[in-house]
């Protein structure tokens, strides 16, 4: 594997040398190394250090300005800090994703994303701005969608930004004379929800590849499901099944931004699993699927293995079977359908409360009208043979 040089990209800023320096004397006062001086000494994290980590301890300038949260990993939330500058550049890489998936300062682009505390619909709108298109942040909210409708309209919007559930949910709303560019974010559509959106818009979508970690790419306009990087701002790798670090071939996502002043140097585990592909035209990748993944809503929201455990472990009853029936509806909503055989009495508002509360993004989607959960709950039959719980997953039409 090649050893790249933390070196200043031709575009864009250094790694940041109060950065570097702050590493260095803490490290010194720790006793530890010298820091990394290329990609291969990177650790390898699930994880950003907490901000009082001292190896990483953010007390010189350049300060923190900004900070998002992201719990598609874990479940939990998890904050990705920013300075001005590392912000900038994460809008500028972004903006020239949009620019090569063919937005144009001639646009006139509606924001249909999450805003707040998530990342995307503000670096989403700033890229957009950055570019000189006319912006329109529209939220996500699910009933406000066919005045949102009636707005594009009006305004004769030409492009939306948005999640594939938000998709299918605008497609049903008054029609849509000018939209001419459709670009999704959020979790990798599958080929039957894409045809789907393209038979609603007549407009073909194109695809961002994004985690608030790291900005990685745009989709190939031939090639559905392959994306292009740029090595001039992030370098990524895969790490392979035997735990191995590989600049090529099969493996969960590496990614390792070229550029960095509130955030420590590491190499990002993002639980993709992707495929590193040569191509003619520049480095490209292959989205695969999720590292532990149990199943995927349309709005991007992401639920494993591990989640579903823990929702398990945390009623606190004898569960001898579980069973999650998700249902992908055509209105742009997902609905589930938990069905439970467990030896005592549950309450089922409980039970949906709690699966609620697995993560923020679960709660956000529910709260935005684009969740439905219902539960149903049995007795254990008299003979049950017990022994290992049974947990079973069922995704139709399609699976994400």
């Amino acid at each position: 594997m090649a050893h790249l040089p933390l070196a200043r990209p031709s575009s864009g800023p250094s790694w940041g040398t109060e950065l570097l320096e702050v590493v260095r004397r803490h490290r010194r006062a720790a006793g530890l190394p010298a820091p990394p001086a290329c990609f291969a000494d990177l650790p390898v994290s699930h994880d950003l250090p907490a901000p009082e980590d001292r190896l990483y301890a953010t007390d010189a300038p350049p300060a923190a300005r900004l900070f998002y949260l992201t719990s598609g990993t874990t479940g939990q939330p998890k904050r990705v800090i920013f300075s001005r500058e590392d912000w900038h550049e994460s809008v500028r890489h972004r903006a020239a994703c949009l620019r090569a998936v063919g937005v144009t300062p001639d646009d006139t682009v509606a924001v249909l994303l999450p805003f707040g505390p998530w990342f995307s619909g503000d670096n989403v709108t700033d890229a957009l701005v950055e570019l000189g298109a006319r912006v329109l942040p529209a939220g996500l909210y699910l009933p406000h969608l066919p005045g949102t409708a009636k707005l594009l309209n009006r305004i004769g919007a030409t492009a939306v930004v948005t999640l594939p559930t938000a998709a299918l949910a605008l497609g049903t709303c008054s029609p849509l004379h000018g939209i001419r560019k459709l670009i999704l974010v959020g979790e990798a559509a599958s080929p039957e929800l894409r045809a789907r959106i393209e038979d609603s818009f007549g407009v073909r979508p194109r695809s961002l590849f994004a985690a608030s970690e790291a900005i990685l790419g745009f989709e190939d306009d031939c090639v559905s499901g392959r994306y292009h990087w740029d090595p001039e701002r992030i370098h990524l790798e895969v790490l392979d099944p035997d735990g191995v670090v590989r600049d090529s071939g099969f493996g969960e996502a590496l990614v390792t931004r070229r550029y960095a002043e509130a955030i420590p140097l590491v190499r990002y585990r993002l639980g993709d699993l992707i495929e590193l592909v040569p191509d003619a035209s520049g480095p490209c990748f292959r989205f695969i699927g999720r590292v532990g993944h149990a199943f995927s809503l349309a709005t991007g929201v992401k639920v494993t293995r591990v989640q579903i455990e823990r929702f398990l472990d945390a009623l606190g009853y004898g569960i001898a079977s579980a069973s999650f029936r998700i249902r992908h509806l055509a209105d742009g909503t997902d609905a589930i359908t938990i069905d439970l055989r467990a030896a005592d009495r549950l309450d089922q508002g409980e039970v949906a409360r709690w699966f609620q509360s697995l993560s923020l993004d679960l709660a956000d989607a529910r709260a935005c009208g684009y969740l439905k959960i219902f539960v149903q709950l049995r007795p254990i039959p008299r003979g049950y043979p017990g022994g290992k719980r049974r947990v079973a997953f069922h995704e139709s039409p399609w699976s994400l």
